[in-house]
């Protein structure tokens, strides 16, 4: 088994897939590595958030407590969204294994599972309230981004 086993109609989608996977996660460059690149320097840099930088007086404080808030979500998001490509990537690898082993059914199966992966992030209480809504245009409290 192997890519002598993938259907010839099937060999555009084997390449195009066999080329996503390697976008989406080898190298330093992956989408995956710069997801999660990004929210380490956003660890970094909330880390620095502190009363040595921001003082005690009300009002920098305030800022910095929401500025806090906006950095931890944030960086939620951004590991959110690398794990979603990690969830993508495994099912572009397990239709990769289907074609090399002949299954010319792999392009619906992944579009039927890859389809269940998010490819936008919300939080819990975001995805709670779209839920919940039935007219939409939910009703999304001022202390909420995502």
């Amino acid at each position: 088994m192997g890519i002598e086993s993938v259907p010839a109609e099937m060999m555009a989608d084997y390449q195009r897939w066999n080329g996503w996977i390697t976008k989406l996660t080898v190298g330093e460059d992956s989408v995956v590595a710069r997801l999660n690149k990004a929210a380490n320097e956003l660890k970094t840099n909330r880390s620095g958030q502190t009363v040595g930088k921001w003082g005690v007086e009300e009002g920098p404080q305030a800022f910095q407590a929401r500025y806090s808030s906006y950095l931890d979500q944030e960086i939620t998001a951004l590991t959110q969204m690398a794990n979603n490509v990690t969830k993508f990537v495994a099912e572009l690898r397990d239709a990769v294994d289907r074609l090399e082993k002949g299954d010319t059914s792999s392009a619906s199966n992944l579009k039927e599972k890859g389809s269940s992966v998010s490819a936008i992030y919300s939080s819990e209480r975001m995805q709670q309230i779209w839920d919940q809504d039935t007219t939409g245009m939910p009703n999304i409290p001022s202390d909420l981004d995502y």
